[in-house]
């Protein structure tokens, strides 16, 4: 990952937003768990908007998100994303959501850090390996958990700030382009 792409930009808060990466069609992703834990939360905080990359509409969660009265104003959808525009509307989230049953890595969760944004990953494969100790794990499938562990989020500026600031060391120190080339590198030196 280009930490120098991926990197805090300085955008005005409007309102807060939450960002999902999965589309809407993968239940490995754990769509249902972000929109489930979505509409949850918009009761609570009626200016709370939705990022949702990798689907161009609710698709199978535009009941639920009717039966909730949530608008279509209140959600943002992009199906494809060039890789040089993903800092952008991670940098525009307020939190970012990866509820995951399964990642080998954790890309969004690391590109999410490296801009400096806090995280709530799931707490399954790969995931907690990524966000170490800095960002929130919360329990994989619920969404109960998440919907708490991102309220407290959303609730704390401060916090969110801090927890970013952590997550971009993390990344700088473990996660760049040439930290990975070096590992490989190193190993490939160690088989000679």
């Amino acid at each position: 990952m280009d930490s120098r792409i991926f990197k805090p930009l300085k955008l005005e808060d409007k309102n807060p937003a939450l960002l999902f990466a999965g589309g809407t069609d993968l239940y490995r992703k754990g769509a249902d768990v972000f929109f489930h834990s979505f509409v949850n939360l918009k009761k609570e905080i009626p200016e709370l908007k939705a990022i949702v990359i990798g689907a161009s509409s609710p698709g199978n969660f535009e009941k639920l998100l009717k039966e909730r009265g949530i608008s279509k104003t209140d959600l943002e959808f992009f199906n494809r994303v060039p890789y040089t525009k993903m800092p952008l509307l991670l940098n525009r989230a307020s939190v970012i959501l990866v509820p995951s049953f399964h990642e080998t890595f954790g890309s969004i969760a690391a590109e999410a850090m490296a801009c400096g944004k806090a995280v709530v990953a799931s707490d399954s494969t790969a995931l907690p390996e990524v966000v170490g100790n800095a960002g929130v794990l919360a329990k994989t499938g619920s969404v109960k958990d998440f919907a708490e562990k991102t309220k407290r989020l959303l609730e704390n500026k401060a916090l969110r700030k801090k927890i970013g600031k952590k997550a971009r060391e993390r990344v700088l120190e473990n996660f760049t382009a040439e930290k990975t080339v070096n590992g490989y590198l190193k190993l490939f030196r160690s088989l000679k």
